[in-house]
């Protein structure tokens, strides 16, 4: 019986555009069945949206998040990995959505380029 369940990439959950409300509803159903079959921990991982521009200049988001609602309404909490400073091997996962008070908000790694592992 597993504990934690992680799907990396998200979108081939679905055969569909996980941004659209169909695909939605699937990865979110899949994500309950595994919930209520195993009461395990779901991981899933994905990319952002590509980059917004204004005006030739890069719009910097808090949570570029890709996908419909649905999905980001379903999860528990989700984290953004961004690399902090000038270089990209100290990475942070930062909490952008967190129900309760049982979640870190900020979680420093360190990136091994050699292994290509935190």
């Amino acid at each position: 019986v597993p504990e934690v369940f992680v799907t990396d990439p998200m979108y081939k959950l679905a055969s569909l555009d996980i941004a659209k409300g169909e695909a939605a509803i699937l990865v979110v159903k899949f994500s309950d069945l595994l919930y209520t079959k195993y009461r395990c921990t779901n991981i899933f991982s994905h990319h952002t949206h590509r980059e917004k521009y204004n005006q030739g200049t890069a719009v910097k988001e808090s949570d570029p998040f890709y996908g419909h609602s649905f999905i980001k309404n379903h999860v528990r909490t989700s984290y953004i990995l961004r690399h902090t400073g000038k270089t990209r091997d100290q990475p942070e996962l930062s909490r952008r959505k967190g129900r309760g008070s049982d979640t870190i908000e900020n979680i420093k790694l360190n990136y091994d380029p050699m292994t290509y592992t935190c």
